[in-house]
């Protein structure tokens, strides 16, 4: 069980910046924030400029280059309908210095992309070094939310790599009741591989409460079974996305009903 604490003074909300959908871009600048200013309590929106192509954007990540600047990845793609085309997306990036304000940089034309993993539908992934190889999690499920039963179940797959090149599965989390969603990667401070992921519940095809779920590994072979997340001083359904560690203390950001974009930001010293 996973104990996030939360100070109601770092309670913070945002608007959409870019899109419907850019609440993400958001919570992970949070995260990239405190982690690396030691200051949680100064959380400010990211600024990003209107590209100079007509696109829409999602599934940010962020990192922190060597040198201290900011690099955020996404993706793009430029019909403005979602639909079968919505698939064809092309990675883009940005670079800011001080992770605030960010410069669009274009495509990133050296990225090629392979196919690791094919079975159903997969989606939402998460990649991390640990113990001398690459792990990546994802949502494994039959279509973005329901089967064809109208059952919301999605699990989270494991696979792990020495080269980047060969994967091998290695865990496929589930838990009977919830759909498991946007499992993250990462490595605690004790040294266990965590894995973070949204446990959305659906009666009748309405979402119906969220209860994230967290799972341990120290071997990066043999997993936990999901058990629930708990907040303090959270009475809000709540959906916990990737953790990020920084001295010895997990940082995480949470949000609970999209229609007012309320943001929390939550912190644990050991994940349990």
């Amino acid at each position: 069980m996973c104990t996030f604490r939360n100070s109601p003074s770092i309670s913070v909300t945002f608007n959409y910046l870019i899109m419907k959908h850019c609440i993400a871009i958001a919570l992970t600048a949070a995260i990239v924030l405190t982690g690396y200013r030691h200051d949680p309590q100064q959380i400010v929106p990211v600024e990003f400029p209107e590209p100079p192509v007509e696109i829409l954007t999602n599934y940010f990540n962020f990192i922190r280059l060597p040198e201290g600047s900011y690099r955020m990845y996404f993706s793009g793609y430029t019909q403005r309908e979602c639909g079968p085309d919505r698939d064809k997306q092309d990675p883009y990036y940005a670079e800011s210095e001080d992770g605030t304000y960010y410069d669009f940089k274009g495509k990133k034309e050296e990225t090629t992309v392979e196919r690791i993993w094919d079975n159903d539908y997969s989606a939402f992934p998460s990649i991390v070094r640990y113990r001398g190889a690459y792990y990546v999690s994802f949502r494994e499920g039959v279509s973005h939310i329901f089967d064809e039963n109208g059952i919301a179940a999605g699990k989270t797959r494991i696979l792990r790599s020495a080269d980047c090149k060969h994967w091998k599965s290695v865990a496929l989390l589930s838990k009977e009741g919830y759909d498991l969603r946007d499992p993250k990667l990462s490595v605690t401070a004790d040294g266990r591989l965590m894995v973070i992921q949204g446990g959305s519940v659906y009666v009748d095809k309405q979402l119906v409460d969220r209860v994230p779920q967290v799972s341990f590994s120290s071997d990066g072979r043999t997993f936990s079974d999901p058990a629930p997340v708990v907040y303090e001083n959270q009475d809000r359904p709540a959906w916990c996305w990737r953790v990020t560690w920084h001295d010895g203390t997990g940082y995480a950001v949470s949000y609970g009903d999209v229609e007012d974009n309320a943001l929390d930001l939550f912190k644990t010293t050991d994940g349990i």
